[in-house]
């Protein structure tokens, strides 16, 4: 699941192509959040060309939500939606969410996952990612520069019957 606003089609492309990598499917929610300063509920035709383009070079499914309107309830309800949108995909006590937003890729995902995935009685599980940091909203410009930061963190969750409900921050 990749969550994304007015972000570049080429992170767009590859947040999808890295989750290709360990999905089959995956379901992108599109708007701004209530709060953003002049947000609104969809990035534009480039964005949501460059997230199917990839889906279908990666081979995998693809499922795109543009809201009616900014999200209210900011990135707990965006989120929230995230894992509602993706029980219709997802097959309970089988399938995983991986959770990314548009400006991170999956880094460490090789052919073992799925299989370790599929053996764990865990609900929930880490992968490494890479985080774009945007450097050219400061003052002087740096968009000649491409930086990322890679983490590990908790950002898969096993499908259940019902969907997962997200409270207090967007990670929680």
């Amino acid at each position: 699941m990749i969550s994304w606003f007015d972000e570049s089609p080429t992170w767009l492309a590859a947040a999808v192509t890295s989750a290709a990598r360990l999905c089959d499917h995956v379901v992108c929610v599109d708007g701004a959040y209530g709060h953003y300063p002049g947000g609104r509920p969809s990035s534009g035709v480039d964005q949501s060309m460059a997230v199917r383009m990839a889906a279908e070079a990666a081979g995998v499914g693809c499922t795109i939500h543009v809201p009616a309107g900014v999200w209210v309830g900011d990135e707990v309800a965006k989120r929230s939606f995230m894992f509602r949108a993706g029980q219709l995909v997802a097959e309970p006590e089988v399938d995983w969410f991986l959770v990314i937003d548009a400006d991170e890729m999956v880094t460490d995902c090789d052919e073992t996952v799925r299989g370790q995935l599929a053996s764990t009685c865990d609900d929930v599980a880490t992968v490494g990612y890479s985080t774009y940091e945007d450097l050219t909203a400061v003052d002087e410009d740096h968009s000649h520069r491409e930086h990322r930061s890679t983490v590990r963190a908790r950002r898969l969750f096993r499908a259940a019957e019902a969907p997962i409900r997200v409270e207090g921050q967007h990670w929680m």
